[in-house]
């Protein structure tokens, strides 16, 4: 998944470091590698993304840049968890198949301009937008990450979830990805730049760190939208950071709050960062106790007491259901399976939700009617 808006705003939080210093470097850190994320980076290459397009399932090339990130990492960190995404997750289904869809036909377009001219300027934006993870290209890459004497571990759906969980058990102190999710889930990130997919092995990986927040925040509140400053003033521990960042992807936008006009992500069209950062101060400066007790409830009484600029369209578009829809964004993050006991002592393939305990504590969860895919941890 991925949140609107959240990288852009929490650079004060990002350092650079160094691969090699014995300060601020990674040789102390277990690195969780989100696996989908650093495979899709190595297949955007044209002249991969183009063999995917002409018929050739796993590019020898883009194998090879896998292969070296991950030998790269192993190098410079002192353990490595690889971690794969497992299956589509139930509610991102519409969102998938449109996705799919939109790969196909840019297949076929980009397989159409190969053809007619080779050169054609718009032929690589067509090989972007078709590239995608097929089975072969991942089962090579499980092979890889074999031979390279990691342990390969497949979530149940989506990787970052695990990820994060591993996080939490102190498996990793570090996710590589660039997926805003983690962060969401209050993890230190390795970003993979999109950009730049491989600067991290150029001796520049920069690691966004939110417990950084407090001492890098400006001084005084800034004109324009600052994660950083509402993090530093409310996010005074890891829970209320997580719950002040969930409440930021409910009013923004994340892979699971579609709007129901299907144009758009987020809760209200046309909610921008600097209208959402004045929902969030009035959170903090109106809501007694930690920003960790914020409910959908008061998110949208503070949507209808702050001011913002584009107040009366986004109370006028508030959705009756609004309540809901936040908090099931809130349950789509915390409550997603993961392998509870994966890389513990007795180990035996435990699915369970991402806050903790089973499902039996939690009676309203959605992933009671899902049929859990059967574990597999490599």
């Amino acid at each position: 998944m991925g949140i609107t808006a959240l990288w852009p705003l929490l650079e004060l939080i990002a350092t650079v470091v160094s691969a090699t210093a014995p300060t601020r470097g990674l040789a102390d850190e277990v690195v969780g590698l989100d696996m989908s994320v650093l495979i899709h980076a190595a297949l955007a290459a044209p002249d991969d993304a183009l063999e995917l397009v002409l018929g050739n399932p796993a590019p020898a090339a883009a194998l090879a840049r896998v292969r070296n990130a991950v030998d790269w990492l192993t190098a410079h960190c002192k353990g490595v968890v690889c971690v794969f995404d497992g299956a589509p997750r139930p509610e991102k289904r519409a969102e998938e198949a449109q996705r799919k869809q939109r790969r196909e036909d840019a297949t076929r377009k980009a397989r159409d301009a190969y053809r007619k001219i080779k050169n054609d300027p718009a032929l690589r934006q067509l090989l972007r937008e078709a590239a995608s993870i097929t089975p072969e290209f991942k089962r090579e890459c499980v092979y890889t990450v074999v031979e390279l004497g990691l342990r390969p571990i497949m979530a149940p759906f989506e990787a970052d979830g695990q990820l994060a969980w591993l996080y939490k058990r102190g498996h990793a102190s570090l996710i590589v990805t660039n997926d805003g999710d983690l962060l969401a889930l209050g993890c230190r990130v390795l970003r993979i730049e999109p950009a730049r997919p491989f600067m991290f092995m150029d001796g520049a990986p920069r690691v966004y760190d939110l417990g950084l927040a407090v001492a890098r925040m400006p001084a005084t509140q800034p004109v324009g939208p600052d994660l950083t400053w509402l993090l530093g003033n409310y996010g005074k521990d890891a829970a209320s950071t997580v719950q002040l960042l969930l409440v930021w992807a409910a009013l923004l936008g994340c892979d699971v709050n579609h709007r129901s006009d299907g144009k758009g992500k987020g809760l209200l069209k046309g909610f921008g960062p600097v209208a959402a950062c004045r929902v969030l101060q009035y959170l903090g400066s109106h809501c007694s106790g930690k920003a960790s007790e914020w409910t959908a409830q008061q998110v949208v009484a503070a949507l209808r007491a702050a001011e913002y600029r584009s107040k009366a369209a986004a109370l006028a578009a508030l959705p009756s259901d609004a309540v809901q829809q936040i908090e099931a964004v809130f349950a789509a993050f915390r409550e997603q399976p993961v392998l509870q006991d994966v890389l513990e002592r007795d180990e035996m393939g435990l699915i369970g939700p991402l806050c903790g305990g089973s499902y039996s504590d939690l009676p309203r969860s959605a992933w009671h009617s899902v049929q859990l895919p059967a574990a597999s941890t490599g």
